[in-house]
C-alpha cells in the first residue's frame, strides 16, 4: 500500500475526483505497477491548514 500526499496549485477549484484524475493521468505508468495506491491531493493553502492541525 502506497499513500502519497500531493500538493499543487493546479488543484484549486477542483473536486477531489478531478484532482485524483489529474494525478492518475500524470502517473499512469507508475500507478499501473502499484497494487494499492491512495493519493491525498491538496492545494498549498489547504496543506498549510492541514499541517496546522497536526495531520
Amino acid at each position: 500500500m502506497i499513500e502519497a500526499i500531493i500538493i499543487s496549485p493546479n488543484f484549486a477549484g477542483k473536486t477531489s475526483l478531478a484532482r485524483a484524475r489529474l494525478v492518475n493521468k500524470a502517473l499512469k505508468e507508475e500507478i499501473a505497477a502499484i497494487h494499492a495506491w491512495t493519493a491525498k491531493c491538496y492545494t498549498p493553502e489547504e496543506w498549510e491548514k492541514k499541517k496546522g492541525q497536526n495531520v
